[in-house]
Order: structure tokens, then C-alpha cells, then sequence
């Protein structure tokens, strides 16, 4: 019974006259190299394997490994399919072809066919697969049909490491946008001035120093000092003006002498709707729903940063959040956690300020509502309070303002050292 077709290739289910294939193609030594050896020696074995595996999942569960032919002259080239399997949690695609058909793109051909396949015939919502680590080649048909590592697991005790690839099979959500609410004004953005907050519990306990430096209109350097953790780290940041967002991070771990390791990076595609994360070892794609998005996780700093341009701070704009996953081991180490709305309250005086109050909740901070007190005469954050953490070293996150400087870029250097070595040294 013919599957799928394709541009070049028929799909179709197995039958127990393809036995001669497959025990040519179980026997080829990529396949056993790269799969495993599943014992098959004679045509009677082939027969085996084809009623034990493939057939009895087409009655088990209406799909598996379909035999791969070309289309023009029905000459078998290897098998691709869906495959429910012990030790997974998800159906995961296969494919093998023989040698001779490789390097022409019918792999590829064939995997693409499959995903759409059990996406709109089959209905799943997700799709993995299993790999070697050093099978390249099958690691790129992965990638370009959408697949994304995940982790290292092993099917059972005694078997090999294998590389995790999987994907959402969910049709994305509609993308949506507040840009239109925001206008960029060079003359609102603070060149040469490094504010200095003080992050916390709302109660005030667990502080950390928190310095921002905004070196010119579209970077940030962001000094974080933990002196309970006796931890330093800097965070560099550049906004795109177009997304009214950060589309670019790095950072890193600050040592007192001078030497920095890296952390993590960040960086975004517009076009894509996507942000990529490398951490942990770990290099994840997320999508973006809504714009602007900010990261919960750099204290919302970016957010600050586009307050000033928003063109009616007497309303309500929604913004998009992204957050890490701190889990142990997560399907992603980047969440895009949903939406969250501004909605301003009215005056009300802070730290002895006259400021704009804003009231912020949504399902990107856990369907909890907090607090933002904007300095009604500068525009900077005066005051931040929300009941959800953006660290699982804290309970909940609080962000006041502290004071403010103007320091040029070499003033900034050597504050970041006298600052790192201080800290070490308490």
C-alpha cells in the first residue's frame, strides 16, 4: 500500500516480498555501524523482522517504517518511517538507505514527507528522533526537517549514548506585536550613564548590586554583584531599535584576576521569529510569539531601556517573555513563558519620586501581578516589585533604584575591576 509520495520517491508499507531487501540492507555495515545489528542473517530472518517490526506496527499503532522506492522505477533505495518505541516517550522517525543511494538528497526527501505526514495524517505533537553522536550526516537530514538536540539519554543500561533530537508538531501561533506602540528617540536614551540598582526579595533580603552602563544608543553592559555568592558576572546586550528588544547577550563570569570565563550567549533572528540560546553545554532554538520580548532572567533590564519610547505611557502595551530554564534537565534551557501587560495605574510617589505606577501580570510571569514605578521626570525604573522570581536563588525579585553617574568607557573599565576585586576580597 502506497503512503506518501514525493517529487522522486514512493513510500509504501512493507511487505513480506521485500524480505530480499532487507536483509541486503540490515546487513550493510553503515547500517550496523550506525543502527545496530539486529541479527538478520537469512531471508527467513528478513521475513521475521518484517512481520515482528514494521507490519505489526501498521496494526498496532497505523504507522512505521515504510519501504523507500524511486519513483520513477520502483527500485527500493532503504526505509523511512515512524517508529513507537520502548524507552521513549515519543514517537521518533527513522530512515536508512543503501549506500549507493546516498549524498542525492533522498534521505532528506524522504524525512521531510514523513514529518508532514505525522503531523497531518497521524495528528502527533511532537516528534523525536535517536542518534549516534558521531552520525553526522543523519544529524543534518535532523536539523533541516526541524529537529532540535536535546539531550544525551540511553534506551536502556547497557546501551550506548545517543543524541536526542525532537520538535513541536503543534501548529505555531499566530505571531503579534505591540512595535506600533513604540518610537525610537535617540535623545531618551542615557549615553555615558551608569545607574546603579539594588536587586532583592521584595522583602529586601539576598541583596545584590546591580550596575547598568549604557556605553552608547545600542549597547548595555550590565555588572551583577552577588556578594552572598561572593559572584560576578557581566552582561553585554545590544538592542535592536526595529524590535524595541535585546537581540544579542553574552556573558560571563568575572575572576579577580582580570580573566573572564564565558557563560552563556544569546542572539535572535527577526525573520525567523526565533532566539538561540548556548548554555550548559546545550545551543536550544525557541520561538518568539510576541514583540517586543524581553528576558525576565536580565531583570527585565532591556525592558527599562525601551519604557522611555513607548508612545503613550498612560495606557497598555503587552510585552513578550523570555525566561531560562533552571530545571536539572530540561526539554529547553529557553522558555518563551508568554505575555505580560502593562497597564498604567496612575501617579503614586516612590522613594520620595513622583512616579507613573504600572501594574504587570500575565502568563509570562506565572499569571502573578507586580508592580513598576517609572520616574515620572527621568524615565528610568524607580522601583520594580513581582512575586515570581527570575533566579532560583531568589524568592520573589524586587528592583530599586539607587543612584546614578556618568562615566566614559575607560572610567567604566576600571570601576568593573576595583568593584570585582573588592568583592573577592570581603
Amino acid at each position: 500500500m502506497n503512503i506518501l509520495e514525493t517529487e522522486r520517491l514512493t513510500l509504501r508499507q512493507f511487505e513480506l516480498r521485500d524480505a530480499e531487501f532487507i536483509l541486503e540492507l540490515l546487513n550493510e555495515p553503515s547500517f550496523i555501524r550506525n543502527i545496530a545489528d539486529r541479527g538478520v542473517r537469512t531471508v527467513e530472518d528478513a521475513r521475521n523482522y518484517l512481520l515482528n517490526a514494521p507490519i505489526t506496527s501498521y496494526q498496532k499503532h497505523g504507522f512505521g517504517l515504510f519501504m523507500v522506492e524511486l519513483r520513477e522505477t520502483g527500485e527500493p533505495i532503504g526505509m523511512c518511517g515512524l517508529i513507537r518505541r520502548d524507552g521513549l516517550q515519543d514517537v521518533d522517525i527513522g530512515y536508512a538507505l543503501l549506500p549507493r543511494f546516498w549524498s542525492k538528497g533522498y534521505a532528506l526527501e524522504a524525512a521531510r514527507a514523513v514529518r508532514e505526514y505525522a503531523r497531518n495524517r497521524i495528528g502527533l505533537k511532537r516528534l523525536v528522533a535517536i542518534v549516534d553522536p558521531a552520525n553526522e550526516s543523519s544529524i543534518r537530514v535532523l536539523e533541516k526537517i526541524g529537529l532540535r538536540y536535546e539531550k544525551m539519554i540511553r534506551l536502556s543500561t547497557d546501551d550506548i549514548e545517543l543524541k536526542l533530537f525532537g520538535t513541536s508538531l503543534e501548529a505555531s501561533p499566530e505571531i503579534t506585536s505591540s512595535l506600533d506602540e513604540f518610537c525610537f528617540r535617540p535623545d531618551r536614551v542615557h549615553v555615558g550613564t551608569v545607574f546603579h540598582y539594588l536587586k532583592s526579595n521584595i522583602d529586601g533580603s539576598y541583596p545584590a548590586r546591580i550596575f547598568i552602563h549604557i556605553p552608547d544608543h545600542e549597547h548595555l553592559e550590565v555588572l551583577k554583584l552577588e556578594a552572598h555568592g561572593m559572584d560576578a558576572a557581566l552582561v553585554k546586550a545590544h538592542m535592536d531599535w526595529t524590535t524595541f528588544s535585546a537581540d544579542r547577550f553574552e556573558s560571563w563570569i568575572l575572576l579577580p584576576d582580570g580573566t573572564r570565563t564565558s557563560q552563556a550567549s544569546m542572539s535572535s533572528s527577526f525573520e525567523k521569529k526565533t532566539f538561540t540560546i548556548t548554555w550548559k553545554g546545550r545551543n536550544d532554538i525557541v520561538r518568539v510569539q510576541h514583540y517586543p520580548v524581553h528576558v525576565y532572567n536580565f531583570d527585565f533590564i532591556s525592558l527599562h531601556h525601551v519604557l522611555p519610547h513607548w508612545q503613550e505611557p498612560e495606557g497598555r502595551v503587552t510585552i513578550g517573555v523570555l525566561q531560562p530554564n533552571f530545571d536539572p534537565d530540561p526539554q529547553s534551557v529557553l522558555n518563551y513563558e508568554g505575555t505580560v501587560d502593562l497597564l498604567y495605574v496612575g501617579p503614586e510617589e516612590r522613594d520620595g519620586h513622583v512616579c507613573r505606577r504600572y501594574s504587570i501580570g500575565g502568563p509570562g510571569i506565572r499569571h502573578q501581578a507586580g508592580s513598576i514605578w517609572v520616574n515620572g521626570q527621568n524615565g528610568y525604573v524607580q522601583d520594580m516589585e513581582i512575586p515570581v522570581p527570575d533566579n532560583p536563588a531568589w524568592q520573589d525579585f524586587k528592583f530599586r533604584f539607587v543612584s546614578s553617574e556618568h562615566m566614559n568607557p575607560r572610567q567604566w573599565n576600571d570601576f568593573v575591576t576595583e568593584e570585582v576585586r573588592k568583592l573577592k576580597q570581603t
